[in-house]
């Protein structure tokens, strides 16, 4: 078993977990990192969200790279590319949208100025989006 310290992304506090995996990689168990935030193994021990991680990034369903729609909306028809493409595309998207309405056509919202939101606020500058 291989233990790694990481990071609970389940909410914007980003609580320090010990991530246990088993020898062929599957994550298998996370218990609270006492050395760091929040400090208090309790508030975590108690967090229904932490308590899921395990479930939530080993969750057979779960999508861990790019898809991109092949079929009509709706009909469920995906295929699989590379992040290169898929940000690609997102970006011509996006610089179309801005190209034809306005900077102003494209918004974000979250829920506190955390500064790990400085990613988001990063990617739209280029855009000139108002924040």
């Amino acid at each position: 078993m291989v233990t790694r310290p990481s990071n609970c992304s389940l909410c914007g506090y980003l609580c320090g977990l010990l991530a246990h995996f088993s020898d062929d990689g599957t994550l298998v168990k996370v218990e609270p990192d006492p050395a760091r935030y929040p400090y208090d193994v309790a508030i975590m021990r108690g967090c229904r969200r932490f308590a899921s991680n395990v479930e939530v990034l080993t969750h057979p369903a779960r999508i861990n790279y790019p898809l991109k729609r092949i079929g009509a909306r709706g009909s469920g028809q995906w295929q699989r590319v590379t992040w290169d493409e898929a940000l690609d595309d997102i970006a011509a998207r996006l610089i179309r949208l801005k190209d034809r309405y306005g900077p102003e056509t494209l918004a974000t919202c979250i829920a506190a100025p955390r500064s790990q939101y400085w990613p988001l606020h990063r990617f739209f500058k280029p855009l000139r989006q108002p924040q």
